[in-house]
């Protein structure tokens, strides 16, 4: 396999993009670092203010940097962007760094030079700015250095399944991408699903959706089930939610409605025990978009095989790097595997009996 410079120049476009994202990032997420860790640093020569940051500091060090994104990014508010998480988070991981950094420099200035200010009476603020800073940070430059270097190498821009390709503005169209962005999509199927929860609720005459309000995704999805619905003569009652905390009363701010359903929302999903707490007590059947929503307290999913979606993804990549494909004209593909996952104890819990031909099918959790 010979290289391609035709499809290297043709992708360079969307790499300098991406580089460019990148380097952004870091140098906003470095100057933070930067300034945040030389406070700490001063501030950690105060006994007990010291004795706490430093168990901060360490946990911050000993955790994840990964742990630490997502945990944050779920809780943020939806108006609050991902990038806008991403530069906070590094920022603050790396500042447990470069304070400890710092603090080295610091103490590698001779005692001589702190009696000196302290003989000549100089204040505070002079003793650091004119005599300690001066010669602590000049000590430790190459030092700071190999962190900028790490965290260049820690800002990757990444992404998995996409629900709406088209809404996320990854793609032009679903048919004909149009870009160097082809993939598959986790649309649930939604008209499958609604089956599935007519023969659980087969009265159903109300479903009622929590959703993020910035979650683009989510509201294709709710779109697509109003859609759905509307010829059987279903309400669907809608609420938004800008961050976890706000899901219990979102929940029961839907009122007396006959099914729950919650859609592949990363929001929500993070959340769902408190959803299915109020569904538990009102004993309103919740109904999953996908497996991981059952196993947090749903009754039962027809959902994605997320295991072999990526298989999927991953021929598709076959396709462009053996084959030659053009990943422009290359259609966006949807989950071909469906399978129903029930959960027995929360049916139980929320006052539903699951169908025989159904269990029959069924993964439990």
């Amino acid at each position: 396999m010979f290289w391609d410079f035709e499809w290297t120049f043709q992708i360079m476009p969307d790499l300098l993009a991406g580089l460019w994202v990148t380097v952004q990032i870091t140098v906003i997420a470095y100057l933070m670092a930067l300034a945040l860790g030389l406070a700490i640093a001063i501030v950690r020569r105060v006994p007990i203010i010291g004795s706490l940051l430093h168990f901060v500091m360490e946990f911050i060090r000993t955790t994840p940097l990964i742990i630490q994104l997502v945990f944050v990014f779920l809780l943020a508010p939806s108006t609050v962007s991902g990038m806008t998480v991403g530069i906070l988070v590094l920022g603050v991981h790396y500042s447990s760094y470069t304070a400890e950094v710092y603090r080295s420099g610091i103490e590698g200035v001779s005692k001589g030079q702190w009696e000196a200010a302290r003989a000549l009476s100089l204040p505070a603020t002079r003793t650091w700015g004119a005599i300690v800073l001066p010669q602590a940070i000049r000590k430790v430059i190459p030092a700071l250095g190999n962190y900028l270097i790490a965290m260049f190498k820690d800002t990757p821009l990444l992404f998995t399944a996409v629900t709406d390709a088209v809404a996320a503005e990854l793609v032009e169209s679903n048919e004909a991408p149009g870009g160097n962005v082809p993939g598959t999509s986790d649309i649930a199927p939604i008209d499958k699903q609604v089956e599935l929860l007519k023969e659980l609720v087969p009265d159903a005459k109300s479903i009622g959706v929590v959703y993020a309000s910035g979650e683009v995704n989510s509201q294709v999805q709710v779109d697509e089930l109003k859609k759905v619905v509307e010829p059987m003569g279903i309400e669907v009652k809608t609420q938004t939610v800008t961050s976890v905390t706000e899901i219990p009363q979102a929940a029961e701010a839907l009122g007396d409605v006959d099914s729950i359903y919650v859609p592949t929302d990363n929001m929500v999903v993070s959340g769902i025990a408190s959803l299915v707490k109020v569904a538990n007590d009102k004993k309103i059947p919740v109904i999953g978009a996908e497996a991981g929503t059952v196993e947090g307290g749903a009754v039962a999913t027809l959902g994605i095989d997320y295991e072999a979606l990526g298989h999927q993804t991953g021929e598709m990549a076959l396709k462009i790097l053996q084959d030659g494909g053009d990943p422009a004209s290359m259609p966006v593909e949807t989950a071909k595997e469906f399978t129903y996952v029930v959960n027995e104890k929360a049916a139980e819990a929320q006052g539903v009996e699951i169908p025989a031909e159904i269990l029959d099918q069924a993964e439990r959790v």
